[in-house]
């Protein structure tokens, strides 16, 4: 047996089974199984030494780790807890500590040649980047269908055999959040269609009936903001705290290639002076399940957008 080095498999599928065999446990909740030792808190590395430390650990008699990506990562982050914010079921964590992803920040013109991966801080579970040479925790995980003894190769997602047809996806809703100490209430009303050729979203809350219109194979980035019902973002002095779901998708391009029409009498046609260009929309829902849904459409169209969180 290995002491008392623990393993935790995870995902949001129901536990089905806990086994104990001698000093070791696993706890099968779904395809993925989560370093838990005494190291996860222990020793910190650059990004290159995150990756090899895992590609060379055995753990309960298992050499197929690897460094898990900032979706799976961020997945176990509970945000009903603080100092460690991630699952109650794992023993070891940082209380204050940030952990590697193997997620490559997609580079811009602004990072002046640093290489820059994405991480997760489960001081309060915020999602951030950093460079690959700072050194941070490392938690490893492994596929736990993998059948040999080297790094699982990517398996293929939903996102990727998903059906690339003409769809539409609409989510109207209120968030609520406390700023200063005040409640505010806002009405969120998205829609966005993709009609084979144009993906075409609009915010039917702004007093313009703004109209976002583009190709999707123009877009190199998807970022996540997760903002679920009691958390809080902090942003210098500015604190919020939201009392109800909200789940923002940020779509990016490399370029000003998202048309936009300000006025909805215009918008149909994406004609008359109204018209601007943009690098971004952004695209909120209550559901997070829409989001991922809309997420994996994109991905269905353009396999090769990059996906992060914030």
């Amino acid at each position: 047996m290995l002491g008392n080095m623990k393993q935790i498999a995870f995902s949001s599928a129901l536990v089905v089974s806990t086994l104990i065999a001698g000093e070791t446990t696993t706890l099968q909740m779904g395809d993925l199984m989560w370093e838990d030792d005494a190291n996860t808190k222990s020793s910190k590395y650059t990004h290159s030494q995150a990756k090899t430390y895992c590609e060379n650990l055995t753990l309960g008699a298992y050499s197929d780790w690897r460094l898990p990506t900032v979706r799976e990562l961020f997945e176990i982050v509970d945000f009903n807890r603080y100092r460690p914010a991630i699952d109650q079921k794992f023993e070891n964590c940082k209380r204050n500590g940030a952990y590697w992803s193997s997620t490559k920040k997609f580079a811009t013109k602004y990072d002046e040649g640093k290489t820059e991966y994405w991480e997760v801080d489960f001081y309060k579970g915020r999602v951030t980047t950093k460079d690959e040479h700072e050194e941070l925790y490392v938690r490893c995980v492994r596929s736990t269908n993998a059948t040999d003894a080297t790094p699982s190769a990517p398996k293929t997602t939903k996102a990727q055999t998903a059906d690339a047809s003409p769809f539409e996806i609409e989510s109207n809703f209120v968030t609520t959040t406390v700023l200063f100490g005040n409640l505010n209430k806002k009405r969120e009303h998205y829609k966005c269609r993709y009609d084979g050729k144009m993906l075409t979203c609009i915010n039917y809350h702004t007093r313009s009936n703004t109209v976002s219109e583009l190709d999707p194979n123009e877009i190199v980035s998807l970022i996540i903001m997760k903002r679920p019902k009691g958390s809080v973002t902090k942003v210098g002095n500015l604190t919020m705290k939201y009392l109800s779901d909200s789940f923002t998708l940020v779509i990016k391009t490399k370029k000003d290639a998202i048309r936009v029409a300000t006025r909805h009498d215009k918008a149909e046609s994406m004609g008359g002076n109204s018209i601007r260009k943009s690098a971004m929309v952004m695209v909120s829902f209550q559901n997070y399940d829409e989001l991922l849904h809309l997420k994996e459409k994109l991905l269905a169209i353009n396999p090769k957008i990059e996906v992060g969180f914030d």
